[in-house]
């Protein structure tokens, strides 16, 4: 899932990539939700992050220079957050880039349905019930709220992550890039209590 490389690098102060989902191979990759997991890539900058990408994106897939930027707003931001999408913004913009920014309806549906089935795909892993007792707090209210979710509700997040997908498509068919803040602020406080 996303949030495994994003978040982690958001609060690291490093930089974290989501590709497009099926963009590389998981093979050998332990699944959590099938339909959402994909490989992330984690660095200390982007061009650290963009040079793992050059070389393991399968051939004929690579783009020449971003020129197109979709830069989403997402839900609630703290200040700082929507300061530095404006930064980014304009010193992509400094550099060549056309940037526009993007608003949906549908994203915070999106992220509770995203919810809905890494909950139950991931209840639904072989590994789910053998590391059930040595698993953390947060996967195991994830897996217990994935065996008692409705079925229905799994039915609807699926339809939900089937319309985002076509969406992304037509979003990718105009933007080179779609940006997105990871967190709606800073990372919470390590020392304190």
């Amino acid at each position: 899932m996303s949030c495994s490389a994003r978040a982690p690098a958001a609060f690291c102060s490093v930089v974290g990539l989501k590709p497009t989902i099926g963009a590389l191979p998981t093979v050998g990759m332990a699944a959590l939700a099938e339909s959402l997991d994909c490989v992330g890539l984690i660095g200390a900058s982007v061009a650290d992050v963009a040079l793992v990408w050059r070389n393991l994106l399968p051939a004929g897939r690579e783009r020449a220079g971003v020129t197109r930027i979709g830069i989403l707003r997402s839900g609630p931001q703290s200040r700082s957050v929507s300061l530095s999408l404006e930064s980014g913004a304009s010193l992509l913009a400094k550099a060549g880039a056309a940037v526009e920014f993007l608003e949906f309806d549908w994203l915070a549906d999106a992220a509770a349905a995203g919810l809905v089935i890494a909950a139950v795909e991931s209840s639904q892993q072989p590994w789910a019930t053998k590391l059930q007792a040595d698993v953390r707090d947060g996967v195991r209210d994830l897996l217990t709220a994935g065996r008692g979710a409705d079925a229905a509700a799994y039915q609807r997040a699926l339809l939900l992550k089937n319309y985002v997908t076509s969406e992304a498509a037509r979003l990718l068919a105009i933007y080179d890039v779609i940006v997105s803040p990871v967190v709606p602020g800073p990372a919470p406080r390590t020392d304190s209590p």
